[in-house]
């Protein structure tokens, strides 16, 4: 055991400590200037893992959590880890982040940033994943295949949190384990166990990223969309393009945009750069939380490159890939709070060519 006081956060959202003996620990349910009692639970040679025994003073950013399912045991559900403080405070941990991200990177960029985009806290989410299993309907427990039953979720929105009382009164008619809420939904399709695919999970951030991406796209004759889905951002991004080429490794629906092509390719073998114009001078990407470690690769066969926007719900994954790119650096940097009560944050970096 020892006594520690919560220094900062991680990018991953976990309190940093440092044991009196100077190695840095890391823990979960913490929150800057709190101060506790923590026990160390693993340890590796130059850092460790610990949990809060006992919080001895509770940072002032702390507040009584507003969910009695949300919690850090097997008995709690595993969403919402930020949910025991105050927003305010959130959204000031998430551009800390990001701030010491750039710098760790050492980004080219000078510009500070002090604010994100944000809207409501609660009963924003447009859709979810929940799990039927022995009669339980809910989220998964923390590191776990537990499902704890959940009828009542503060992040839903008011369809999706229908749908979920709906099921939870009706868990007879269910088949599978998994089942997807989304507000696109009627209840015969939720009956059906219809999965509609990806989508932005909150409508009112999605919003504001195309409004940002409207405001700041640049005049383009040939452009190359990576991770369209079903052209949340492409009807936005052919406003300013002559031609657009849209991929993803799956399109669902089929979408029908005027000048802009969709092609269906594993974004991530370099098979699918013979299928790119070579001559575009505009690219959009919204990559997986894994990145997209070839984008180097590609950049340099585009030689008439000039601008590249890079969205992301990663930012430390999206630093990894612009540091690899050696002729662009970065105009702007502009995050939004699509998930509240979690440590996710979405980035849209805009680059030039140098």
């Amino acid at each position: 055991m020892f006594e520690a006081k919560v220094e900062s956060l991680s990018f991953r959202g976990l309190g940093v400590i440092k044991h009196p003996n100077g190695k840095v620990f890391y823990s979960e349910g913490c929150w800057p200037e709190d101060y506790a009692q923590f026990e160390i639970i693993k340890e590796k040679k130059n850092y460790g893992f610990a949990r809060i025994v006992k919080l001895l003073k509770p940072s002032p950013s702390r507040r009584d959590v507003p969910c009695s399912y949300q919690g850090f045991s097997d008995q709690k559900c595993g969403g919402c880890s930020w949910m025991i403080a105050d927003y305010e405070s959130q959204k000031k941990q998430k551009i800390n982040i990001l701030n010491s991200l750039i710098k760790r990177y050492k980004i080219d960029f000078s510009n500070k940033i002090d604010s994100l985009i944000a809207g409501d806290e609660f009963s924003y989410k447009n859709r979810a994943q929940v799990h039927l299993q022995s009669n339980n309907l809910g989220f998964y427990a923390k590191a776990s295949k537990k499902v704890i039953n959940i009828k009542q979720c503060q992040v839903l929105n008011s369809k999706t949190q229908e749908q979920l009382e709906f099921i939870q009164n009706n868990k007879e008619k269910f088949s599978k384990e998994k089942i997807y809420l989304d507000d696109r939904l009627s209840i015969d399709e939720l009956l059906a166990e219809k999965n509609l695919g990806f989508r932005q999970g909150n409508s009112y951030i999605n919003s504001k990223m195309r409004a940002t991406i409207k405001a700041l796209l640049p005049s383009y004759k040939k452009g190359i969309e990576l991770f369209c889905g079903a052209g949340n951002f492409s009807e936005i991004l052919i406003e300013n393009g002559e031609r657009l080429q849209a991929f993803d490794y799956k399109i669902p629906n089929s979408p029908s945009i005027l000048n802009v092509s969709f092609v269906e390719s594993d974004l991530f073998k370099n098979d699918f750069f013979s299928m790119i114009d070579k001559d575009s001078d505009f690219l959009f990407l919204d990559p997986p939380r894994s990145g997209m470690k070839n984008l180097n690769h590609l950049v340099s066969e585009l030689k008439n490159l000039q601008s590249i926007f890079y969205l992301s719900c990663s930012p430390d994954s999206m630093l990894q890939d612009i540091v690899s790119l050696k002729n662009f650096r970065i105009k702007k940097i502009i995050p939004f709070d699509a998930y509240p009560q979690t440590p996710h944050l979405e980035v849209l970096s805009i680059l030039e060519k140098i």
